[in-house]
Parts: structure tokens; sequence; C-alpha cells
């Protein structure tokens, strides 16, 4: 017998590899999932389902009303525009009030039970006591 390794015990084997599908199911395990609360987001959704409809609406009233191109153009982006900003404004007003709120729970709650570290101390102090 030969000294001499074999160019097949040469290479060696990868180590096993995660198949994609195992790596995306991974990566959602790892991550937590953030979900907004449900009132800000059906606010959100049909704010921009509003956008929308408005935008159609003023094109096809442009339209029909007899406006050439440039003027159905003109009023749809000025439509889109202010009714944007508006919306952006409502809906970020209801945004901070929501984190507003869930902040003065999240104080409540931690008042409530004291912190962790706080929680230790006196369990410490009392074993010792």
């Amino acid at each position: 017998m030969s000294t001499k390794k074999d160019v097949n015990d040469e290479q060696a084997t990868p180590p096993e590899q995660k198949l994609p599908a195992q790596k995306s199911k991974q990566k959602k395990h790892d991550r937590e999932e953030v979900y907004l609360p449900i009132f800000v987001e059906l606010v959100f959704r049909f704010s921009g389902l509003f956008l929308v409809l408005i935008t159609l609406i003023v094109t096809v009233i442009s339209f029909v009303s007899g406006a050439n191109l440039l003027q159905i153009v003109f009023r749809t982006g000025t439509t889109m525009i202010v009714v944007g900003f508006m919306l952006l404004i409502i809906n970020s007003k209801i945004a901070s009030g929501a984190l507003e709120a869930a902040m003065c729970q999240a104080e409540e709650a931690e008042n409530k039970t004291g912190s962790g570290l706080e929680r230790i101390e006196k369990i410490g102090q009392d074993i010792k006591a």
C-alpha cells in the first residue's frame, strides 16, 4: 500500500450547509417581530387608500370636465401633494399619541412592579436579614 493520500481523501467533505428554506426559518426565529397597534395600522392603511381614491376622483372629474392633459396632471399632482401632506400630519399625530400612550403604560407597569434590579436587591436584602 502506498503512503500517498488518494485525491478523493484530500477533498474534505464540506460541513453541513443549511438549505435556503432552513436559513429563512432561522432568520424569522432570530429577529423579533414588531407589530403596530391595530388602530395605527388601520389609520395608515385607510389614509393611503383615501389618497389614491381622491387622486383618481380628481383625475376622472378633470377628464370628464374636458380639461387638457397638462391641467389634469397639474390638478392631480396638486391634490396628491396637499392631501398627502395633510394625511402625513394626521398620521404623525396619531402615531405619536399611540407611542406616548404605550410609553405611559410601560412606565406605569415599571413603577407598579419595580425594575428587575430593584427586585433583585430587595430579594438580596431579605436573604441577608
